[in-house]
């Protein structure tokens, strides 16, 4: 709007050391069992993206390449219902297609993920 100033924008940075997986809650509760796209896509040496768990669960999230082999397991254990953010800092994986896949009792959801070196 003209003649009002602009809002102030913050910004907060989280250095973490390579090969870091970060996982922190959300304050909104989910309706659905759902996984994000990851930001950025494609990226270069991290990767941030949600996830949402509507009731209390057993959570799996794991990296897997595109010829389906295992890469790493980013989380496995129980969660509360709500969102949870999950950073990825991958090490010593070569560029290329990846799958991030979320899966909770029969429930799974799967994002592509491009690694550019």
């Amino acid at each position: 709007m003209e003649g009002r100033p602009n809002p102030p924008i913050s910004w907060s940075f989280l250095g973490l050391p390579a090969g870091c997986v970060q996982e922190s809650p959300t304050e909104a509760m989910p309706r659905v069992f759902h996984l994000s796209r990851n930001f950025p896509n494609p990226f270069n040496e991290a990767t941030t993206f949600f996830y949402s768990v509507p009731e209390a669960s057993r959570i799996i999230l794991e990296v897997y390449d595109i010829k389906g082999q295992f890469v790493e397991r980013l989380v496995d254990g129980p969660r509360k219902p709500g969102t949870n953010r999950v950073i990825w800092r991958p090490e010593g994986l070569a560029s290329g297609i990846y799958l991030c896949v979320l899966r909770s009792g029969a429930d799974m959801r799967v994002r592509k993920l491009v690694l550019v070196k």
